[in-house]
């Protein structure tokens, strides 16, 4: 399973301060007033905001951004909460980067029943990603999702 959180550093800054929720939200790197944008909310995506864009230029297109500055130390803390989680359900995690994981959840019948109940691989995974996403809720804002 492959595990990707999306508009990772501004959700967490979503999380954490409840004034940024439902508003658009920029993450920079060191400066508020020069430099890039390394993560935007959702809802600032819905305003063409996107990764890499100069900060000047975000507050052109969208006025009522919300521009922070990265707390690193929060992110790693979350990744950290993040690969603890997974590892509840198998011992089978390769973190990719800060904000992405590869599980490996075909031994995870035991999480289901075990050998008696017999839930199908598709209908394990979905239940993972339920399970995952409740889990991380107090934590990150996003989702964990199948793709077929």
């Amino acid at each position: 399973m492959h595990i990707d959180f999306d508009s990772f550093f501004a959700s967490v800054e979503q999380q954490a301060n409840p004034y940024f929720r439902n508003k658009p939200l920029g993450v920079t790197g060191s400066s508020l007033t020069r430099g890039v944008i390394c993560a935007a909310s959702r809802e600032a995506k819905k305003h063409g905001i996107k990764t890499g864009m100069p900060v000047f230029r975000a507050r052109e297109q969208c006025p009522q951004i919300i521009i922070v500055t990265g707390d690193f130390t929060k992110y790693q803390y979350i990744h950290k909460k993040s690969l603890e989680l997974f590892a509840r359900f198998t011992d089978l995690v390769e973190p990719f980067s800060i904000d992405e994981a590869f599980i490996d959840v075909t031994q995870t019948q035991r999480f289901f029943g075990g050998a008696k109940n017999k839930v199908p691989p598709a209908r394990r995974l979905w239940r993972i990603c339920n399970l995952l996403n409740r889990r991380r809720a107090e934590q990150i804002n996003g989702q964990a999702g199948l793709r077929f």
